[in-house]
């Protein structure tokens, strides 16, 4: 998970509002759904894991 998201415990991690201020965007935008289709797209093409539900 922490090479899919490009986090570590090197670099300081987003905190809780900016991951919820890049949540509501993606709900005011109506991006949410393209974002997770994508994600899954490009999970699949690489045999990962598909998550089941959307953000």
């Amino acid at each position: 998970m922490c090479n899919f998201s490009g986090l570590t415990l090197n670099t300081p991690i987003p905190g809780v509002t900016t991951t919820l201020n890049f949540h509501h965007l993606l709900e005011l935008n109506q991006r949410g759904t393209t974002l997770f289709e994508d994600i899954n797209k490009h999970l699949a093409e690489n045999d990962k894991c598909c998550m089941k539900t959307p953000l």
